[in-house]
């Protein structure tokens, strides 16, 4: 799919991606394709600050030369003529609508709609809620040092291997991977790093600024709070979490069953948060906050979560025999052991339902059965989870909503035709005449959460809108000093999302605390240096194009749901260097498609890139050997170092992004015996210059004329007949061509 042009307001920018759009669409290579790939290389150098003066008049005289090749078409009838009757309009309204622009863009290297010159991130980074660097963490994990790898990590993340477990994963929905196959496992290639850190040691100490003077208190203790608070300690303020529980992690720990986050790994990654100058105080109920500031705290963190489940209305609801899912895992963490019977309904399509379903079988239940709102495709569950459940036995009905639980513990259920409104909106329609009914012993409901804000009773001027808390874009509440984040304020999400929460409230809370006045650390600045990343992993072009994703082995099902242990084993060393292998490297590939527009413009088309949103990317590892004739012209024009042509002895290839493409002898110099250019590269120039059978003639002004001198402007002189057909350097040349040039006068 060619790149949304509604997501870009830049008039330069969009008539770049409609250049392309006409280039894409010539089917053969023709001088027109050459000249609109020039035209896309010069709209993108301009948008990505690399824009020069001389662009305009190249601009304009490439211009003209496609309206001349436009009147030749016509006279041809060609097929083309629409094409290049577009082409000359987008140029011709860039360079007289829309000067200005264009100028302000090469000479300031301004975009007045703010969509140039930005900072670019490669797709995962962008979709990481905490901002980790994954192709860094990757290739560190690829060489097999994994301590850089979670130094990596922990610069934006305090919980590498409790994320490396649990996370859903946002970066592998937008990594670009998928263009060729699967994305990369960049979730358990970070359980990787963490655990091999922990083999190897520990995990890193962080540099930790001087100590301020400065007290926060933190009111929870779950990935939000425990993440402000270290944080906050790495600024050299002194963080002290209150947890009402006995153990700290929220719902990390009381949410989230061992078979899916052992509470070893757990308590690793909170002892190594604690170990930093962080104070903590459990089994300790805040009652006030404005208590807080007379006990000498300077700021107060909430970050309470969403530690209730939602209350469903049906018919019912009140009976003892319907249980909140939340409180269900709740006890089964804490080592109780309920009793729910044999039949079991969930209710509840997310993740927190699945686990609820699942754990439920692990009580002895016999039949467990997950009704929910949604549509098979609608389930907010992940698709990996929901396979999990369903290969456990686990019954799932779809677009079921509860109505009545009797007497007999006969639950009816009416059918959801739809859940949202066309404006999008939670307003789900019912068909009552369709009904479904279920017998049940429990009835686990799992269908939202909602926060405890018992706590604030005395602080009711905090203020509360749609039941969380109201922040601000700076994470301030209404109160000074008040700060809030996470689950309390988003409502129940990923706990990912609240670890970036807890980051940014850090930030915010030191910015506050030090009178600090700088710019908002989410903001886009200018990254006109693309600035130098680490090494890329040296991989051949088969095994970058054919290594699979690697694939998790799992318990059995039949036998794991009579216990707690981890349902998928981990990867090893060796499979998640071989994963790491997958990764395109779009961290170095920014997808600005330079390369291809040069490898068009000189005709060899040897690049292929893949349109993939508003990027190119690379993924044609095999068949670019057929055709690249190394010239290096892609490695001049490349920004970032993401393509480079190497020489080794007699030979010289092309890698892109650390991936050998092609390998092509060197010539030597017939005469003087050095290395003169590729031989596919001289072929080229051979073919296209027709080098075997072409004369040249000898002008005049070239030499100086004597009398006695026939008329040489009539003598031509064998380009064989200088060379010998020698292939000679090009000092070899100049000597030989003179050799034979004395001899001829």
């Amino acid at each position: 799919m060619l790149m949304n042009l509604e997501q870009k307001k830049c008039s330069i920018n969009i008539a770049r991606i409609k250049i392309i759009k006409v280039w894409k669409n010539f089917k053969q290579d023709t001088n027109e394709k050459r000249l609109f790939a020039k035209i896309a290389g010069i709209l993108t150098h301009i948008i990505y600050g690399m824009g020069k003066k001389h662009h305009l008049t190249e601009l304009r005289k490439i211009s003209n030369l496609i309206k001349i090749s436009l009147s030749d078409k016509y006279i041809d009838k060609s097929s083309e003529i629409p094409l290049l009757k577009t082409g000359i309009s987008i140029i011709e309204d860039i360079y007289t609508n829309q000067k200005d622009l264009l100028i302000s863009h090469i000479t300031e290297k301004k975009c007045k709609y703010n969509n140039c010159f930005k900072k670019i991130s490669p797709p995962c980074e962008k979709s990481c809620p905490a901002g980790i660097d994954i192709p860094a963490f990757i290739v560190q994990t690829g060489g097999g040092k994994f301590k850089h790898a979670l130094e990596i990590i922990l610069e934006n993340n305090p919980f590498p291997y409790v994320c490396g477990l649990i996370c859903p994963a946002p970066c592998e929905d937008s990594c670009l991977r998928k263009t060729l196959d699967k994305p990369v496992f960049i979730r358990s290639i970070k359980a990787v790093a963490a655990r091999e850190t922990i083999q190897e040691k520990c995990y890193p100490k962080p540099n930790i600024k001087s100590l301020t003077g400065k007290k926060v208190a933190i009111i929870g203790s779950g990935p939000g709070g425990l993440s402000a608070a270290f944080y906050l300690a790495k600024q050299g303020h002194l963080p002290v979490v209150f947890e009402a529980e006995k153990e700290l992690g929220g719902m990390l720990r009381y949410g989230i069953p061992d078979f899916r986050l052992p509470l070893k790994i757990l308590n690793n990654d909170i002892s190594w948060i604690k170990l930093h100058g962080v104070e903590i105080h459990t089994k300790t109920r805040i009652n006030n906050i404005k208590k807080l500031f007379n006990n000498g705290f300077n700021a107060v963190f909430l970050a309470t979560g969403t530690p209730f489940s939602n209350k469903i209305p049906f018919k019912g609801n009140e009976r003892s025999n319907v249980i909140s899912g939340i409180d269900f895992l709740r006890k089964i963490n804490k080592g109780e052991n309920p009793d729910i019977g044999k039949k079991v309904i969930v209710i509840g399509g997310g993740n927190v339902a699945v686990d609820v379903a699942m754990a439920a079988l692990r009580q002895n239940a016999l039949k467990i059965k997950m009704v929910c709102l949604e549509n098979k495709n609608e389930m907010p569950a992940s698709e990996n989870e929901l396979r999990t459940a369903i290969m456990e036995g686990v019954i799932v009905y779809n677009s079921w909503g509860p109505f009545y639980l009797k007497k007999n513990n006969l639950f009816e259920f009416i059918f959801c035709k739809k859940i949202f409104n066309d404006k999008g909106k939670f307003a789900p329609v019912f068909d009552n005449n369709k009904k479904l009914e279920l017998y049940c012993d429990t009835v686990l409901v799992a269908a939202g959460q909602i926060p405890d804000f018992s706590y604030l009773e005395n602080d009711t001027e905090i203020n509360i809108f749609k039941g969380l808390i109201k922040i601000n874009n700076s994470y301030k509440t209404n109160i000074n000093g008040v700060f809030a984040g996470g689950d309390v304020v988003t409502g129940p999400n990923i706990a990912v999302n609240a670890i970036k929460a807890g980051k940014e409230a850090a930030l915010e809370i030191d910015k506050w605390l030090m009178n600090k006045n700088k710019k908002k650390h989410n903001q886009t600045e200018k990254n006109l240096n693309f600035p130098e990343k680490i090494p890329c992993l040296k991989i051949n072009a088969l095994n970058r194009k054919n290594t699979k994703r690697a694939k998790l082995e799992e318990q059995n099902p039949k036998k794991r749901i009579n216990n707690y242990l981890p349902i998928e084993e981990e990867l090893s060393i060796n499979q998640a260097q071989k994963e790491a292998q997958r990764c395109l490297r779009c961290d170095i590939c920014i997808g600005c498609g330079l390369c291809q527009f040069i490898c068009s413009e000189i005709g060899i088309n040897a690049i292929n890139l893949t349109i993939c949103d508003d990027r190119f990317v690379f993924t044609d590892f095999t068949s670019f050997s057929n055709k690249c004739i190394s010239c290096g012209a892609c490695e001049k024009v490349c920004p970032t170092g993401a393509v480079k042509i190497i020489q080794k002895q007699n030979f010289i290839r092309t890698e892109f992004t650390g991936t050998f493409l092609n390998k092509n002898t060197m010539l030597e110099c017939d005469l003087c015996g050095k290395l003169i250019m590729p031989d596919l590269y001289y072929k080229n120039i051979e073919t296209r210059l027709d080098l075997k059978t072409k004369t040249f003639a000898i002008k005049p002004e070239a030499i100086e004329l004597k009398s006695e001198t026939p008329d040489i402007r009539k003598k031509t002189i064998d380009i064989k007949n200088l060379s010998e057909n020698l292939r000679v350097c090009p000092a070899c040349t100049r000597t030989k061509y003179a050799e034979n040039l004395k001899k001829f006068l």
